[in-house]
C-alpha cells in the first residue's frame, strides 16, 4: 500500500509539472467519456431497460401478417371485441390476454380544464401486466358492461398534480368530460400506461350501448390486445395456436373484402418490448452509441499518443531508473499509474459533460413518426425516464478505468522495449523513433479511419436532411396556428370561426377533420360510378383517404387548386354533394383523363340514398398529410356542411408570427366554453418535429464526428511536431546542403500523407460498413451515396493537410547551426 501511495504521489506531480499536456489528455478523455455515458444513458432507459411490469419478457402484443400494399410494417394489430372473446377464451398457450383501446378526456375542476390521456380496458389489463395500485383496486367484471360508466382509476402522477395526493381521494368523485366519475383506484408510481403518458383508466364497455358496432360487429377493429405466455409455452407454439384460431374465425366472420391482405391469418406475437421505441429511433441509438464509441477509441489514441510522445522524451530516465535497478514491472505500475489518474480524472470532467448531455437530449428527443407501426410506444421518449442512474455511473466509471488501462498500455510496452545502453547513449534529437512505421503512426492511423467513417454517417444524415427539407409539402405551414375542440356543437363552431375571424392579425380561419403531416386521417373504400366490376378485382387499390374541410381550407393553407375550383358557399347542407380529390388520386383513377364531373361515393358517408354520390368538381395539388418520406396516397376532400360528422380541428392563418396571437384565441375559446382545454401549435412547428429523427441523429453525429476530426488532426499535428523534433539535426544538415524550404515542407508533407492515405482508405470501408445499417433512416439517397463520399474525402484530406503544415512550417524555422550543435 505504501508502494502505491509512492507511486500516486509522484505520478500526479509529474502531471502537474506538464500541466499543458495533462489538460490536453484530460479534456480528450472527458470528451469520449462525456458523450458515451450521455448517449448510452438514452439508449439504456429505452433499449436495456426491462417494462416496468412483472416478468416482461413474457408479455406479448397479438397481431397476424398482413401482406396488403397499405401496410407499412406487415403486421396488423388491431382487433374487434369478438374476435379477442374468441382468443381469451379459446387459447391454451396464454396466462391471461387483455385488450385496450386509448382514448382522451377533458378534466374539470372548478375553473380549469385540462385534456388527458387514458385507456379504455378489459378488467384483466392489470393483471395480465402484473401492475397493481397503490390504492384502491382494479376493475371488475360486473363494472365492465355496456352501461353509463361510472368508475375509473388514475394514474399516481395525476394524483399528486391535481389533487395534491390526497389520502381520502378513493371514493370520491371527479369531473371527467362534466360527467363525475368515482375513482375507485390509484395506480402504483410510475405507470402510465400503454404510451407512457395514461392519466386515467376505464372499464372496456363503459359507456357503450349493448347493441353498439363495436361490441358485436366482427370486423370492427379497434382494440389492441395483449397477452402473457404461460410458463414453458414457447412463441413459435402460440403463433401456431393463434393461427388456427385466425382460419376458425375467417370462416365463422369472412374478413371484409377491404381487408383482403390479412386472409392468410398467419398469427403473430411482437415481445412488448419490441414496441417502446420507433425502430428508426432504435436504429439512430444504437448508431450513435457505435458513433461515441469510436469518438472514446479516437481520444484513447490521442492520448496513448500524447503519452508515447512523453516516453520517448523520457527514455533517459527510464533508462537510468533501469540501471539503478528498478524492474520493468515497476516501470509498467508507474505508467498505469499515470494514466489511471488521468482516467479518473477524465471521468469526473466526463460525468459533468454528461449532465449535461443529458439534459440536452431530454430537451431535444426527436419525435416518433407519426406513420410509424410502432404505436403503442409512440411517445417512448416520454415513456422511460432518461437520467443518470447507479447503472449509467457505473458505466462512466467502468469506461474511464478500462480506458486508463487501454491507453496506458502502449507507454508500458514501449518502456518494456527500452535498452539500457543505447537510451544512456542518445541524445535529445537522436532517439530513432521517427524513421520507421512506429505505434504511435499506427495510433494516427486509425483515428482517422474512425473520423472518416463518422463524418461519411454524419454527411449522409445531412444530404438526407437538405432532400427532406426539399420535399414539397403541398402547402404554406408559415403563420398558421393549429388547434383541435372536440366535442362540440355546430353552433359553437359557427360562432368561434366568426370571432376567430374577427381577431385584428387573423387572416382566415379554416376547419377539417385532419391535420397535415400528423400521420392521421380516415382511409374509405372508394366507389366510381360506371366502374363497380373494375373495383371488386381490385379492392385493395379503391381506398382512398377522406377529409372533411370547410370552405376556406384551401385558400387558409395555400393550396392550389390545379384544376376546377374549390368548395363555395352554394356547396350547402342538402344541397348537390361535391367532392375535390388531389392530384394522386387523379392521376390513380383517371390517367390520362380528365376527372371533373365524375361521380364517387365514399362508403363511410352515406347519408341518404340521394347523397351517396358526390360530383368531383376540383383537383387540388398533393398536400402530404403522413411523414415526409412517405409516399403520398389518394385524398379525397368533402365540403364539411355536407356531412353527418363536423370537422374540429381549426386552423388559423395570421398576418405576423401566430405564437402572438396565442392569447387571443384562447379567450375566445373561453368565452363560448370556459371548460374546453386547446392546445394550440403552429403547423410550421409539426413541419420541424417531422425532421427531429433527422435532425436529432445528424446534429449527433455532426457533433461526434466533429470531435473525432478534431481529435484526429491533433494526432496528426502530434505525430509530426514529435517527428520534427526528433530530426532536427537532418533537417539543419538538410538546409545547410542547400535544401530549400519547399523540400522541408514536402519531407514533412510525405510523412503526412503515410498517415492519411491509410487511414482514409480503411475509413472508407469501415464507413461502407456502417452506413449500411442507415439505410432505413436516410431519405432520397442512397448508403453509399458518391457525393457524400467524395466530398468527405476532400475535406478530411483539406483538414489533415492543414494538420500537417504547423510542423512543416516549424521545420523550415531550423537553425542549422543550433541544429548541429543539438550533440
Amino acid at each position: 500500500m505504501n508502494t502505491l501511495w509512492q507511486d500516486l504521489r509522484y505520478s500526479t506531480r509529474m502531471l502537474l509539472k506538464q500541466p499543458i499536456f495533462t489538460l490536453a489528455a484530460v479534456l480528450s478523455l472527458a470528451l469520449g467519456i462525456g458523450a458515451n455515458t450521455s448517449i448510452f444513458t438514452v439508449v439504456q432507459a429505452l433499449l436495456l431497460t426491462p417494462l416496468p411490469y412483472n416478468q416482461p419478457d413474457q408479455l406479448m402484443s397479438v397481431a397476424m401478417a398482413d401482406k396488403s400494399p397499405k401496410s407499412l410494417s406487415g403486421l396488423w394489430t388491431m382487433w374487434s371485441y369478438p374476435k379477442y372473446e374468441v382468443i381469451r377464451q379459446r387459447n391454451q398457450s396464454f396466462e391471461s390476454v387483455s385488450a385496450y383501446q386509448f382514448t382522451g378526456a377533458t378534466l374539470t375542476e372548478g375553473e380549469s380544464a385540462e385534456n388527458l390521456s387514458g385507456e379504455f380496458v378489459a378488467p384483466s389489463y392489470f393483471a395480465t401486466l402484473g401492475v397493481g395500485t397503490s390504492q384502491g383496486r382494479v376493475f371488475t367484471e360486473e363494472e365492465n358492461q355496456p352501461a353509463p360508466a361510472s368508475s375509473v382509476i388514475i394514474s399516481h402522477k395525476l394524483w399528486q398534480s391535481h389533487f395534491s395526493g390526497a389520502a381520502d381521494l378513493v371514493g370520491k368523485t371527479i369531473s371527467f368530460n362534466k360527467k363525475q366519475w368515482q375513482v375507485i383506484g390509484i395506480m402504483a408510481p410510475g405507470f402510465r400506461g400503454q404510451q407512457g403518458v395514461a392519466d386515467f383508466w376505464l372499464p372496456l364497455k363503459a359507456g357503450r350501448k349493448p347493441d353498439s358496432p363495436m361490441l358485436i360487429e366482427p370486423n370492427t377493429y379497434f382494440l389492441n390486445v395483449l397477452a402473457r405466455l404461460k410458463p414453458g409455452v414457447s412463441r413459435e407454439r402460440a403463433e401456431s395456436e393463434l393461427s388456427a384460431l385466425n382460419r376458425e374465425m375467417a370462416a365463422q366472420w369472412p374478413w371484409s373484402k377491404y381487408f383482403n391482405g390479412l386472409t392468410d391469418n398467419i398469427g403473430r406475437l411482437i415481445p412488448l418490448k419490441e414496441l417502446k421505441t420507433d425502430p428508426i429511433i432504435r436504429r439512430s441509438l444504437i448508431i450513435l452509441q457505435v458513433a461515441v464509441g469510436f469518438v472514446l477509441l479516437i481520444a484513447c489514441a490521442n492520448v496513448a499518443n500524447l503519452l508515447l510522445a512523453r516516453g520517448v522524451r523520457r527514455r533517459k530516465e527510464l533508462a537510468i531508473r533501469l540501471a539503478l535497478g528498478a524492474s520493468r514491472a515497476q516501470l509498467a505500475r508507474l505508467f498505469l499509474t499515470e494514466s489511471l489518474l488521468i482516467a479518473v480524472a477524465g471521468g469526473v470532467l466526463g460525468l459533468l459533460l454528461a449532465l449535461w448531455g443529458v439534459d440536452f437530449l431530454n430537451d431535444h428527443k426527436p419525435q416518433a413518426s407519426g406513420s410509424a407501426f410502432w404505436a403503442n410506444y409512440s411517445q417512448s421518449l416520454s415513456f422511460f425516464t432518461i437520467q443518470l442512474d447507479k447503472w449509467t455511473l457505473l458505466f462512466n466509471f467502468g469506461t474511464a478505468i478500462l480506458t486508463g488501462v487501454l491507453f496506458g498500455l502502449a507507454p508500458v510496452f514501449q518502456a518494456s522495449q527500452t535498452h539500457v545502453t543505447e537510451a544512456l547513449k542518445q541524445g535529445a534529437g537522436a532517439t530513432g523513433f521517427g524513421r520507421r512505421f512506429n505505434l504511435r503512426s499506427v495510433l494516427v492511423v486509425l483515428e482517422v479511419a474512425l473520423a472518416f467513417a463518422l463524418f461519411a454517417g454524419a454527411g449522409l444524415m445531412i444530404r438526407s436532411f437538405q432532400k427532406l427539407q426539399q420535399v414539397q409539402l403541398g402547402f404554406e405551414p408559415t403563420n398558421v396556428l393549429t388547434f383541435a375542440a372536440w366535442g362540440q356543437t355546430p353552433e359553437f363552431h359557427q360562432q368561434l370561426r366568426e370571432n376567430l375571424a374577427a381577431l385584428p392579425d387573423v387572416e382566415s380561419v379554416a376547419m377539417a377533420s385532419g391535420v397535415p403531416l400528423n400521420g392521421v386521417h380516415s382511409s374509405q373504400p372508394l366507389e366510381i360510378s360506371g366502374r363497380e366490376q373494375e373495383r371488386e378485382q381490385n379492392i385493395d387499390l379503391f381506398r382512398v383517404n377522406v377529409h372533411a374541410v370547410s370552405q376556406e381550407y384551401f385558400a387558409t393553407l395555400h393550396i392550389p387548386i390545379l384544376r376546377g375550383r374549390g368548395f363555395t358557399t352554394e356547396d350547402r347542407a342538402g344541397g348537390k354533394r361535391v367532392a375535390i380529390i388531389n392530384e394522386s388520386a387523379a392521376n390513380r383513377f383517371w390517367p390520362g383523363q380528365d376527372p371533373i364531373g365524375q361521380h364517387i361515393k365514399i362508403g363511410a358517408y352515406e347519408v341518404s340514398e340521394g347523397e351517396k354520390w358526390a360530383e368531383i368538381v376540383g383537383i387540388a395539388a398533393n398536400v402530404r398529410y403522413s411523414g415526409l418520406e412517405d409516399t403520398i396516397g389518394a385524398d379525397v376532400y368533402n365540403a364539411d356542411v355536407q356531412l353527418p360528422e363536423f370537422a374540429e380541428n381549426y386552423f388559423v392563418r395570421t398576418r405576423n408570427n401566430p405564437k402572438a396571437s396565442f392569447g387571443a384565441v384562447r379567450t375566445e375559446i373561453r368565452q363560448l366554453n370556459k371548460y374546453l382545454p386547446v392546445t394550440p401549435k403552429t403547423l410550421s412547428e409539426l413541419y420541424t418535429a417531422k425532421l427531429s429523427r433527422t435532425t436529432f441523429s445528424g446534429g449527433l453525429l455532426l457533433l461526434f464526428s466533429g470531435i473525432a476530426l478534431l481529435l484526429a488532426a491533433l494526432g496528426i499535428y502530434s505525430v509530426l511536431a514529435h517527428f520534427v523534433s526528433e530530426r532536427t539535426r537532418e533537417i539543419g544538415v538538410r538546409i545547410a546542403l542547400g535544401a530549400s524550404t519547399r523540400d522541408v515542407m514536402k519531407l514533412i508533407g510525405r510523412q503526412g500523407l503515410k498517415l492519411i492515405l491509410p487511414g482514409i482508405v480503411i475509413g472508407l470501408g469501415a464507413a461502407l460498413l456502417l452506413t449500411k445499417f442507415m439505410t432505413a433512416m436516410l431519405y432520397g439517397i442512397g448508403s453509399t451515396d458518391p457525393i457524400t463520399f467524395a466530398g468527405i474525402t476532400v475535406l478530411l484530406l483539406l483538414i489533415a493537410l492543414l494538420a500537417c503544415y504547423f510542423p512543416a512550417r516549424r521545420a523550415t524555422k531550423v537553425d542549422p547551426i543550433i541544429a548541429l550543435r543539438c550533440e
